[in-house]
């Protein structure tokens, strides 16, 4: 429970330091940590892994680093594109990550995050 309060934190905090012009960089951050924590609950439930980059039982942890390489990237390329051009990116970078969410949530059966670290 207390890492599910301190992820808590730590996207509030992050929602709150938003703009107009981040917006779509905090969701994009928050997206991830759904993905990840839908990801936990399928593997936790018996399911199997099917994104070759994580491998075939990949930890919380390997899941994070990954992410933060990938969102790091992103943002990397995109820093010194027009702001319109960067939202646009976030955005669908958003909308990719809840679809896989939704997507992991309906393989397992169930509405549940788990996360172990």
């Amino acid at each position: 429970m207390k890492r599910f309060a301190a992820l808590l934190v730590i996207a509030l905090s992050a929602a709150g330091c938003a703009t107009v012009d981040s917006r779509w960089e905090v969701a994009a951050m928050g997206a991830a940590v759904a993905e990840i924590g839908s990801t936990g609950g399928g593997l936790a439930n018996g399911a199997e892994e099917a994104n070759p980059v994580y491998g075939e039982s990949p930890s919380a942890k390997k899941m994070l680093a990954i992410n933060l390489g990938v969102y790091a990237g992103i943002w990397a390329i995109t820093q010194h594109e027009d702001k319109l051009i960067q939202q646009k990116v976030w955005r669908f970078v958003t909308v990719v990550r809840l679809l896989v969410t939704g997507w992991n949530l309906s393989q397992s059966g169930c509405a549940c995050f788990k996360f172990t670290f």
